[in-house]
């Protein structure tokens, strides 16, 4: 089993809890996790495995406390974490800790308790022995934790001012996908224009455009805000 921040858990909260921690941070919230896999008794359970995540808010960004938790479990679940909740203060007939409940989809060392979370949520339910309806952000994502990393660090490549809009002045390579015997290449006509999300996170010569393409970064090109 691994650990991070000084507690047990396992590898798939180790990778994606770190990311989503920075994901966090680009809205002004930090938060530090106050149990991973446990056993404390009002928990029921679900953090008996990996999968499992309780989340205190530290600083808010501005925003209420009320509405930073709302913002993490809305991008919890983006994130591939659907069955996460927010927890308010005496949640547990009024002994629970205001926090935010995260499990993620898929993992496979979750606990039974913690896969019947996932279930939960996508019958509209709280995650609760009371089975009132969930209270959190929707639509679910349906992404798997493994996505949301994926998904999370194209949101925090950095941002290109200035690259937004780009039109070609020539013909201009574009990496569309890799074939059987390497990268397939086409070219943009003149004048084509498209939009740049950020850069290839494997090759830093490469831009990537909003369909998916990689676009030298090298080719000409003429920028428009």
């Amino acid at each position: 089993m691994a650990k991070l921040y000084g507690m047990p858990t396992c590898r798939c909260v180790e990778i994606w809890l770190p990311t989503f921690l920075r994901l966090l941070a680009r809205y002004g919230i930090t938060a530090r996790a106050t149990q991973l896999t446990g056993d404390y008794g009002p928990s029921g359970g679900t953090h008996g495995g990996g999968g499992a995540i309780d989340l205190v808010i530290q600083s808010t960004g501005g925003r209420t406390l009320a509405a930073a938790y709302w913002l993490v479990i809305k991008l919890a679940r983006i994130a591939g974490a659907d069955p996460s909740w927010h927890r308010p203060a005496g949640w547990n007939n009024g002994t629970g800790i205001n926090h935010a409940h995260i499990t993620l989809r898929g993992c496979k060392h979750r606990a039974d308790a913690a896969i019947d979370q996932e279930f939960d949520v996508d019958a509209r339910l709280n995650g609760l022995a009371n089975n009132a309806p969930d209270p959190g952000y929707r639509p679910l994502s349906h992404r798997s934790w493994a996505a949301g990393v994926r998904w999370m660090r194209w949101k925090l490549l950095p941002s290109l001012p200035g690259l937004r809009v780009v039109t070609a002045e020539q013909g201009l390579p574009v990496r569309t996908a890799r074939g059987t015997k390497g990268p397939i290449v086409k070219t943009l006509r003149k004048g084509e224009k498209f939009r740049i999300r950020g850069r290839d996170p494997h090759n830093r010569e490469w831009f990537i455009t909003t369909k998916g393409n990689r676009v030298s970064a090298s080719s000409k090109y003429s920028r428009k805000a």
